[in-house]
């Protein structure tokens, strides 16, 4: 991260820069980097893998203070737009703000998707009560 930013510097003359990345594109260590520059940056966090996140979205949920997004191009062809909306709750560090987004697409996509597993984890202790059963 260190060598991208100062080629920044170095190419374009400047001074700060906004690094906007998703969350599979950015470590705890490159994130420090900036900051440690005073560099910007908005970077979306992993839910499964950070501990800090459980807490942010019970915060949104308790403020209830959302914000509607307004709708994208591709969202604003589909005969219900889906709904997007954010919260910006404190962070844990000074200077750092959190927005807590959630997508009615993403919802039900992920609802979608665990409901996927949990028939395949059946269907697959349903084969093995099957299998203990017929071996007694």
């Amino acid at each position: 991260m260190a060598e991208v930013v100062g080629d920044w510097h170095q190419r374009f003359d400047l001074e700060r820069v906004v690094f906007v990345g998703d969350r599979g594109m950015v470590t705890l260590k490159n994130v420090r980097q900036l900051r440690e520059e005073g560099q910007g940056y908005l970077v979306g966090l992993q839910r499964c893998n950070r501990t800090d996140v459980p807490h942010y979205i019970e915060q949104a949920v308790a403020r209830g203070d959302w914000q509607e997004c307004p709708v994208g191009i591709s969202a604003a062809e589909q005969a219900t737009p889906p709904r997007t909306r954010v919260c910006e709750v404190p962070g844990k560090q000074p200077g750092v703000r959190v927005f807590v987004v959630h997508s009615d697409e993403r919802e039900h996509y992920e609802r979608g998707m665990r409901e996927l597993s949990m028939e395949r984890a059946r269907k697959g202790c349903g084969a093995i009560s099957f299998t203990i059963s017929n071996t007694r």
